[in-house]
C-alpha cells in the first residue's frame, strides 16, 4: 500500500518519531514492520515484529504477529532452508516478554 503511494520513507520516519515518544507502542512496531516488509527490508521487518511481540499482551495479536514473523523469517537471509531446524522455529516463536 505505502509502496504504491510512494510514501514508504515518509511512513518510516513518522513511525520512528512515534517510537521515540512511546517506545513500547505495539501497533506502531507492527505497522513499521509492515512498511519495511512492503519495502523489501525483511530483516528490519522481523526486528519490528519481534518488538511488537515483546510488548503485546493480546493473545490473538501475538498469534498473528508470530505467524507473520515466521513467514518473514522463512523468506529472509536469516533462514537457511538447508539447515532448517525446529530450534530456529522455536526461537522465533518463544520471544520472552
Amino acid at each position: 500500500m505505502f509502496n504504491s503511494l510512494g510514501k514508504i520513507d515518509e511512513a518510516i520516519q513518522d513511525y520512528q518519531k512515534v517510537i521515540e515518544i512511546q517506545s513500547k507502542h505495539v501497533d506502531v512496531y507492527n505497522n513499521l514492520g509492515a512498511v519495511f516488509k512492503e519495502g523489501g527490508e525483511r530483516e528490519k521487518s522481523i526486528t519490528c515484529f519481534q518488538k511488537a511481540i515483546k510488548f503485546s499482551t493480546n493473545k490473538n495479536y501475538l498469534i498473528n504477529l508470530k505467524i507473520e514473523l515466521r513467514n518473514l523469517a522463512l523468506k529472509s537471509s536469516l533462514f537457511d532452508s538447508k539447515n532448517y531446524s525446529n530450534d530456529f522455529y522455536e526461537m522465533l516463536l518463544n520471544i520472552k516478554k
